[in-house]
């Protein structure tokens, strides 16, 4: 029903805007009627196809050339955002989407403009959830196609809308399978799933697939290189990765430099044999098409003394390229490089390889650096019958990287981003591990009930904000009235009172709502269990931190590290910030690990403004050289030590 049914003029001019805003119809929002909207425009394909890119194209202009007819509409500054490839499965992968969230909040925006329900998510529990979150702040979602208006909905609008959002999920998750079960086409014909590789050109076909490799001349003489030095010189990883860098030979990125990870990923590769290896990637998620490595080796095929009865069936496809080494030279390779790695039989991503384990010490696991990358412990002394070892923890890029004296020793050039950071010993870690969980801990019979109350209404707030606008008593009615409907036609239809034609029409129609209504049902399940399940057990958090923690020895014992820290963060000017982690749940390994510097990272880790920070406080060196001499029994030398600074912030 529109206002103009329910107010006259006069009184809908007298309407503040919010109270417009709760009453309208998508009619009235797409109607002048003296209120002036502030509005943003969202536009989203999911791939960077060259038809899909013009159809983003076409898609934004329709939605702004809406807004300049409408003069009740005002687009504000900065209020286009355009998503180019993103799926809207899940938010997770949809920076530009979170990053509209937080502006529209924070700019007094009304309205977000969509052309259909599916631009805005395809994910049925994400799109009501931020629907709720945005009504909350007074934002509206004013959908063009089903003419939908979300600040304000009839009971009928929320299946209706939900039926859009759930169409495109299925949608999307049905090409998510129809991607894996092309790789089995691909294997049957030998085709190749990938472009340009180092040491080829690609030559693409008529027909995808018969496209092709042509060895790269300079590239080509790179990999002969890499396996030549590697196979009949016995050069390790690292030496060749320097020796391509001082004859400044670029490697595939043409960026930066050659590292011991890049030679072997030219060493593992089975197409420069000849030879294609399908199933190394797997999808994981099919809301996010998230893949990941499956580990799987290459298997040569055996064959009996006959040279022709197969004993053992290989893993690999012929190729239709030339290739840049023989086969013996490429198995021999990877015999040499099993033989210099340690299998981690139990890791959790398949059978992987030293120089990526975790580290057994817990500060390490956690420790990083304001650049971003991890600190890795380097022992100083060994240890000894009388004696520990020592050790410090050092950042992992400027491991990798060499330090500036290295590279310009052995004729290497400077790095645009250098960590120049000093490392951190194990005695100045465990000092400020033993202050931090005295903070925290000290007189825990006094702060555990204010804690416990500080997580349990966080909990409450988060479920709150989980929680769709739809609820499974709803649906289930829902369900009930169409499964009624669908008996009345059948009434009708013997009574005479409409045609078979008539009734086979909507006996679809409404079967199909009935579908519908069921798949909500069982979404909403999963998510009541999902929220079940990760719902915060306080009892346990309590049984956490009422357990002792010894702060009179060598810092906290590991098991505790594991359990309250989420990350430590060192920066400049011996600047220390302690993440922890007090929420009851585990923490996600590698959750902070990451692939390469990103300037943007490495200053959000530097501000203060990104973490929750609850104290501030000084070491001073006095209790430095206190703690090293009496507890850890190490020689105080004051060139190495100054005034430590440590924030604690809670996660």
């Amino acid at each position: 029903m529109g206002l103009q049914s329910k107010y006259t003029p006069a009184q809908i001019k007298h309407l503040n805007k919010k109270g417009f805003m709760k009453e309208a119809s998508y009619d009235d929002m797409m109607t002048d009627m003296g209120k002036t909207f502030n509005v943003v425009v969202l536009c989203r394909e999911s791939t960077q196809h060259v038809d899909q890119k013009k159809a983003l194209k076409d898609q934004t202009d329709r939605m702004l050339s809406l807004v300049e007819r409408k003069g009740h509409f005002h687009l504000v500054d900065n209020g286009i955002f355009i998503e180019d490839g993103k799926s809207g499965l899940s938010i997770e992968v949809r920076p530009k989407f979170l990053e509209m969230i937080d502006f529209v909040i924070s700019n007094q925006v009304d309205i977000i403009l969509v052309q259909e329900a599916t631009r805005f998510s395809r994910n049925v529990g994400e799109f009501f959830s931020y629907m709720q979150i945005l009504q909350n702040n007074e934002v509206g979602l004013l959908i063009l196609e089903g003419e939908f208006w979300t600040y304000h909905m009839s009971p009928s609008d929320y299946p209706r809308l939900a039926a859009e959002v759930s169409k495109g999920q299925a949608e999307s998750l049905t090409t998510s399978k129809r991607v894996s079960r092309g790789i089995d086409t691909y294997r049957e014909r030998g085709q190749l799933v990938q472009g340009n590789m180092f040491g080829y050109d690609l030559v693409k076909a008529v027909e995808r697939k018969n496209n092709t490799y042509k060895i790269n001349p300079v590239d080509g003489a790179a990999v002969q290189l890499i396996f030549d030095m590697y196979v009949n010189k016995g050069r390790g990883t690292d030496l060749i990765a320097t020796h391509l860098n001082v004859n400044r030979i670029l490697p595939f990125d043409r960026k930066s430099q050659w590292s011991a990870s890049k030679v072997r990923r030219v060493l593992m590769n089975e197409k420069y044999m000849g030879y294609i290896l399908y199933g190394k990637y797997e999808i994981v998620d099919t809301n996010t098409k998230k893949k990941i490595a499956t580990h799987i080796e290459p298997k040569r095929t055996k064959y009996a003394d006959d040279g022709v009865t197969v004993v053992e069936e290989g893993n690999l496809v012929r190729g239709n390229w030339e290739p840049l080494v023989d086969e013996e030279t490429w198995w021999k390779a990877q015999e040499i490089r099993k033989s210099r790695s340690n299998e981690l039989a139990n890791a959790k991503k398949g059978n992987m390889r030293s120089g990526v384990r975790a580290s057994s010490d817990s500060y390490a696991n956690k420790a990083y650096c304001e650049c971003g990358y991890r600190l890795s412990p380097q022992y100083t002394h060994a240890a000894t019958d009388t004696e520990p070892a020592q050790f410090r923890y050092t950042c992992r890029q400027q491991i990798n990287a060499h330090t500036a004296n290295y590279r310009k020793k052995h004729g290497l050039p400077p790095l645009a981003n250098t960590c120049t950071l000093k490392s951190v010993t194990d005695v100045k870690m465990r000092l400020m591990s033993i202050k931090v969980f005295q903070y925290l801990f000290g007189d825990i019979r006094d702060t555990l009930e204010d804690t416990i109350k500080i997580i349990e209404q966080a909990d409450r707030q988060n479920t709150e904000r989980s929680s769709s606008v739809i609820t499974l008593e709803s649906l289930n009615e829902t369900l009930e009235k169409l499964q009624k409907r669908l008996e009345r036609y059948i009434d009708m239809r013997a009574d005479g009172e409409i045609s078979d034609e008539q009734y086979r029409s909507k006996k679809e129609s409404t079967e199909e709502e009935i579908q519908s209504t069921i798949r909500l049902i069982q979404q909403k399940k999963v998510e009541i269990s999902n929220q079940e399940r990760y719902k915060l057990d306080i009892n346990k958090i309590r049984d956490r931190l009422e357990t002792y923690v010894d702060l009179s020895g060598f810092g906290v014992s590991n098991e505790m590290i594991d359990f309250f820290v989420e990350r430590i963060i060192h920066r400049s000017n011996e600047e220390y910030v302690w993440e922890m982690n007090l929420s009851g749940l585990p923490n996600v390994p590698d959750k902070y690990k990451i692939r390469g510097y990103s300037k943007e990272y490495s200053d959000s880790l530097k501000d203060d403004k990104n973490f929750n920070i609850v104290k501030t406080f000084v070491i001073s060196l006095e209790e430095c050289r206190e703690f090293c001499q009496k507890i850890a029994h190490r020689v105080y030398k004051p060139v190495y030590w100054q005034q430590i600074t440590v924030k604690i912030a809670i996660k």
